[in-house]
């Protein structure tokens, strides 16, 4: 059954007994419970996932029985919303989620599919399909989706019908109440060695809105710079910016944390790869960052050459373009057998 934070007084409100077609609304301090919301018993007898959207105004609800559908109930005071309408199915929603970008409505769905739905226009289309049976959801502080499966679709197409999973849908969708969504871009990226690399978190609330003042720290999990970290603090527009260099080739893997609500939240996690300067790699005769078939064509093109100390070319150091240094270079290739 669904439950979720009300964003304008931190009340939980949850889903009633099945048949019941409330919809409740609890103070987690004082106990004081009661109606939020009070649907046909007929049109609402099995209501399940639940979710504000960005200013709380409407409560969507997963509506499995007697007919599948989303139910919007409109808010009418700090306590009490009332029904607004139904959007048709045609799969038996259970989790839901509202993006905080688009506004769309997403359900993920008993018989494997996940649909997304305009609340405004009451359009209804299919955002996924191929899955299992969708149960649990939840959306992270890094404001991507967590879907419950109970099977697992791995991505050579083969399945586990036995095993569970979790399908991460990112992003842009809005966290509960309380919860300080974090995202780090850019996802991936390539640099030289001996130049900066900059990571940037944006901190937003539910209602999408920059949060600034946040400390934030940047960790370097894994790679040639594992154990680097450093800090920043969000400006107005909600972000924070980590730049660091290296001058080791490699990959590596960073992520973000800060504090909501006294407890510490990771965002997601990205990656840098540093790759050695363009002209600066031995026998990279072409300057395109690899040694392949194409340099060894060119270095040996160039047999008899007089170069200088920093030719690339020159694999022994001889100041001479030699077949030593096609010998020499075919042993550096970047692939096997020195393929394009």
């Amino acid at each position: 059954m669904g439950i979720a934070v009300d964003p304008t007084n931190n009340r939980l409100v949850y889903v009633g007994a099945n048949g019941s077609g409330q919809i409740r609304t609890v103070d987690p301090v004082t106990l004081d419970d009661r109606i939020f919301a009070q649907l046909a018993p007929a049109e609402a007898a099995f209501l399940d996932g639940i979710f504000f959207n960005g200013d709380s105004s409407k409560l969507y609800v997963a509506n499995r029985s007697p007919v599948f559908r989303v139910t919007v109930v409109k808010r009418d005071t700090a306590l009490t919303g009332v029904f607004e309408k139904h959007i048709p199915l045609a799969s038996e929603p259970d989790g839901i989620a509202f993006h905080g970008t688009t506004g769309d409505v997403f359900t993920s769905n008993t018989d494997g599919t996940i649909s997304r739905i305009n609340p405004l226009t009451n359009v209804v289309t299919a955002f996924a399909n191929g899955g299992f049976r969708g149960d649990l959801a939840a959306v992270g502080s890094d404001g991507c989706w967590y879907v419950t499966q109970d099977g697992v679709r791995y991505n050579n197409a083969a399945t586990s019908p036995s095993g569970d999973s979790i399908v991460k849908i990112c992003d842009g969708f809005l966290s509960q109440r309380g919860v300080i969504a974090g995202n780090l871009t850019p996802l991936t990226a390539s640099n030289p060695t001996g130049t900066f690399h900059s990571v940037v978190a944006a901190l937003v609330d539910t209602g999408g809105n920059p949060i600034a003042g946040i400390p934030i720290t940047f960790q370097i999990l894994g790679g040639p710079n594992a154990g680097v970290n450093g800090t920043s603090t969000t400006g107005a527009n909600g972000k924070a910016t980590f730049s660091y260099s290296s001058s080791t080739v490699g990959t590596d893997f960073l992520r973000a944390t800060y504090q909501s609500g006294g407890q510490p939240v990771f965002t997601n996690s990205v990656s840098a790869t540093w790759v050695t300067p363009a002209g600066t790699l031995k026998c990279d005769a072409n300057s395109d960052g690899l040694v392949n078939r194409t340099d060894l064509v060119l270095i040996q093109q160039a047999l008899g050459q007089s170069v200088g100390a920093s030719d690339v070319r020159d694999y022994n150091g001889n100041l001479v373009i030699d077949p030593a240094d096609v010998a020499g270079c075919r042993t550096r290739c970047t692939k096997l057998n020195c393929v394009i």
